[in-house]
């Protein structure tokens, strides 16, 4: 299989060696379809919002992650270096400067204050004042880092191309790199294939100890010393990417990938359900706080306001643009994707006809 990158426009990467494309070869040329014309409107959503008060974006802007602090602060990063910054839970936006025109592709905050930001060329970012000044950090690697996640001002795991995985205990002034050995993690996936190591598409951790990778082939990894040894599963009938995973404590989370993959665990990954989401488009950003969640996706936006136990199709506009990440507080959620789009989502008013999810 092709090596991949995960849920951004071949437009971004285009200077990456070929092997290296968005989920698969299949995602591509989907993906690549997308990019000229088809753009994210609201119309006969009433659930959502295009915000208005941010910085103008032409048909080639391109956010692909968002996150969004309990008390509504919040950043979003795409292409170019864009950063954009929110103070009121999304409705109003203004850029940060992060000195780079690279795509960053992942942002990740632990508190109102500090956070990172990441994405092609190895390249990190790190802020201790919310923002307001972004440091440039020596991550010891070329390779195009895909998402991170801030656990404290001082820790943090990046999940990156080719299997990388690093981690930082002193935010962000040294990353380790984890060397994950893949012939004792997917044995039968190296005997069939050759050596390989997996892009590794999304990392999460519940806590200071615990965390998951999901990748390539299928693949979702298990942590319970703070990633010093990891064990493997390989999920859904056919293998898919595993784009997003997010847990709402030890024992629940969902893992959502390509062709509208969506998995559900509730008992702390041991065993994973997967859940007939209504669709087979592709599924980049899954977000859930209590009872209530988002996926976004291509073209689609997936809700729930029952802690996962029916996922329903909030977006009836959003046609064929791709929307990238996720993130909400306070009963409203804000995506982002395709052509610098930014919606808010409201979380308490729906009439959407939900999909009930497989008992587990």
């Amino acid at each position: 299989m092709n090596r991949s990158i995960v849920r951004y426009s071949f437009e971004v990467f285009r200077f990456i060696r070929k092997p290296i494309v968005i989920l698969s070869s299949i995602l591509l040329a989907t993906l690549c379809g997308l990019i000229a014309t088809n753009f994210l409107s609201p119309r006969n959503d009433k659930h959502a919002q295009t915000i208005l008060n941010k910085p103008a974006f032409t048909p080639h802007d391109e956010l692909y992650s968002v996150h969004i602090n309990p008390g509504g602060t919040g950043w979003t990063v795409g292409k170019f270096g864009t950063i954009l910054h929110t103070r009121d839970g999304g409705n109003n936006w203004t850029r940060q400067n992060s000195g780079t025109s690279k795509p960053l592709t992942s942002v990740s905050f632990a508190d109102e204050s500090h956070g990172f930001a990441v994405g092609a060329g190895g390249i990190i970012f790190a802020t201790a004042d919310g923002g307001q000044s972004w440091q440039l950090q020596s991550s010891g690697t070329k390779v195009h880092l895909l998402e991170v996640n801030s656990l404290s001002a001082a820790s943090a795991f990046i999940a990156g191309a080719f299997g990388t995985l690093l981690s930082t205990r002193d935010g962000g002034v040294s990353w380790l790199k984890h060397s994950l050995s893949w012939n004792s993690l997917v044995p039968r996936l190296i005997l069939k294939t050759g050596q390989v190591e997996p892009n590794l598409n999304t990392v999460y951790f519940v806590d200071s100890k615990e965390g998951w990778l999901g990748g390539e082939f299928g693949l979702l990894l298990h942590t319970r010393d703070s990633g010093h040894t990891w064990t493997a599963r390989r999920v859904g009938a056919d293998l898919p990417q595993i784009v997003s995973i997010r847990f709402r404590d030890r024992l629940t989370g969902w893992a959502v990938g390509s062709r509208g993959t969506l998995l559900n665990t509730n008992d702390g990954g041991r065993t994973w359900q997967e859940i007939d989401a209504g669709t087979k488009r592709d599924l980049y950003a899954v977000w859930i706080d209590g009872q209530q969640g988002l996926i976004a996706g291509q073209g689609i936006v997936l809700g729930t306001s029952n802690g996962g136990l029916d996922w329903g199709n909030l977006g009836s506009s959003v046609g064929t643009a791709w929307l990238s990440g996720v993130a909400g507080n306070a009963g409203t959620a804000v995506v982002v994707g395709q052509a610098g789009t930014i919606r808010r989502i409201s979380l308490t008013d729906r009439e959407t006809s939900q999909r009930k999810a497989a008992a587990p």
